[in-house]
């Protein structure tokens, strides 16, 4: 925390955060990142029916099965991020990640068409708030509960104190 906010201060100062500032602020679209890595919003992707046969991972997918694809379980494996479970924001910078190995917002003709939008706004709210102010969590570690978006179960009390560094 302490990182991420002298970086947003070094960059905006006390002004206001715009979208310009986010190509100089990489702690900060590592911690986005990581935070969609751990907790992706949408923890799995709709069914897919295939298109033709294949063969994925050894395993033979027929022409008309329905697959699908769960970003909670990819995101987490460590073949494609070392210690998987931990939070490390660093892992994104002067980082290269396989393709479809990280699909917060889905992959391929079916992205979703407000990802930069989306990344943009929560890295300037993001950066807005952790200039300022420090969250504590009020309770353990939050436990994820999947409906349509994964949402921890019970909410996410916490209480803000002002930053001080």
């Amino acid at each position: 925390m302490k990182a991420l906010r002298q970086e947003i201060v070094a960059v905006c100062g006390t002004g206001p955060v715009a979208a310009n500032h986010l190509p100089a602020m990489p702690l900060l679209s590592g911690t986005v990142r990581e935070v969609l890595r751990l907790y992706p919003p949408a923890y799995t992707m709709f069914l897919r029916r295939a298109v033709r046969d294949v063969t994925i991972a050894g395993l033979p997918v027929r022409r008309g099965d329905v697959v699908q694809v769960v970003p909670w379980i990819t995101q987490r494996d460590a073949r494609w991020f070392p210690n998987p479970e931990s939070f490390d924001p660093r892992r994104w910078l002067d980082s290269d990640h396989q393709p479809f190995t990280y699909f917060p917002f889905g992959a391929g003709p079916r992205v979703c068409i407000g990802q930069t939008f989306g990344l943009m706004e929560v890295s300037i709210a993001i950066a807005t708030v952790v200039r300022t102010w420090t969250p504590h969590p009020e309770s353990a570690d939050p436990v994820p509960e999947a409906r349509f978006s994964l949402r921890p179960r019970g909410g996410l009390r916490q209480r803000w104190t002002r930053a001080v560094d």
